[in-house]
Order: structure tokens, then sequence, then C-alpha cells
């Protein structure tokens, strides 16, 4: 997930993926659209890392 997530930021933003870069930027952005990819792209991680623990929870009861 996170390879496509950084593939598709190369293809649409021609930027290269660095969580703490892009963190930085969103803390102090250049323009408003640069704010908006990346806080998507931030909050495209803390929910992948919600659901991924999901999953993982179920499997180990479930196991």
């Amino acid at each position: 997930m996170i390879g496509l997530a950084a593939v598709c930021l190369m293809l649409l933003r021609e930027r290269i993926m660095g969580a703490t870069g892009i963190l930085a930027g969103a803390l102090w952005p250049a323009s408003r659209s640069d704010w908006t990819w990346r806080a998507a792209m931030l909050a495209g991680m803390l929910a992948t890392r919600f659901v991924m623990g999901q999953i993982t929870a179920r499997t180990q009861q479930t196991g």
C-alpha cells in the first residue's frame, strides 16, 4: 500500500514521498493546494494504520 501511494504521488504530483517532508509541509504549507494534498496523505497514512490494526486484531482473535 505504501509503495502504491509513493508511485501515485510521483505520477500525480511529481514528488517523492517522504513522511518527514510531508509533515513539515503540512505544518508550514507554501500554498493551500500544497497543504491539501499533504493533509490527505497524512490522513491516509493514519487511516491505513488503523485499518491494518483492526485486521491484525481480528486475525489474532480467530487464529
